[in-house]
């Protein structure tokens, strides 16, 4: 995997065996699109020294993933990159971590069938380039994300255009 260098786009999906990810994808500075589902052994945790990645993405999508309980420590190489992240159908994600802030150019968020995720993270705020938010079949989550009653709507009202169960709640003007 090292070799593959000039590597844009990822798609790893079906591998029921698969358990983690090859250590050469920490190489893949060119990689700017990466598919990650239907992977019921896949523990995306499990790579030590992320430090040293050096990736660059620019988009993600995650889904069918039972195993993943948060995003993935390395993820935060691709802080400055990252506009658009989809995760999906991953029924043990419990929490996105602090350092979702970090994630300056996240211009779209959708987060689908994740209902063990209850909460954002303080830092949502933060996402100032965050344009479209989409949380569907999350029940406790799109409760705290309503805007009359729910607690976490203070930390995505600054958001554009936000989605909860595909009911267009908060909307800029065409």
């Amino acid at each position: 995997m090292q070799a593959l260098t000039s590597l844009r786009t990822l798609v790893i999906t079906s591998c029921g065996s698969l358990a983690s990810l090859p250590r050469g994808i920490r190489n893949l500075s060119a990689l700017e699109t990466s598919v990650i589902g239907d992977c019921g052994k896949l523990n995306l945790m499990e790579m030590e020294n992320t430090e040293d990645f050096n990736l660059s993405l620019s988009s993600l999508v995650l889904g069918e993933l039972p195993q993943l309980e948060t995003l993935p420590q390395w993820l935060q190489s691709s802080a400055s990159n990252l506009q658009y992240m989809y995760i999906d159908d991953c029924p043990n994600f419990t929490a996105l971590p602090d350092w979702l802030q970090n994630l300056t150019s996240l211009k779209r968020l959708e987060i689908i069938r994740c209902p063990e995720l209850f909460s954002l993270p303080e830092g949502m705020h933060c996402l100032a380039s965050l344009r479209e938010l989409r949380i569907g079949l999350c029940p406790e989550l799109c409760e705290r994300c309503n805007p009359e009653t729910g607690d976490d709507w203070s930390k995505i009202a600054h958001v554009p255009d936000v989605f909860l169960n595909g009911i267009k709640i908060k909307a800029t003007a065409n």
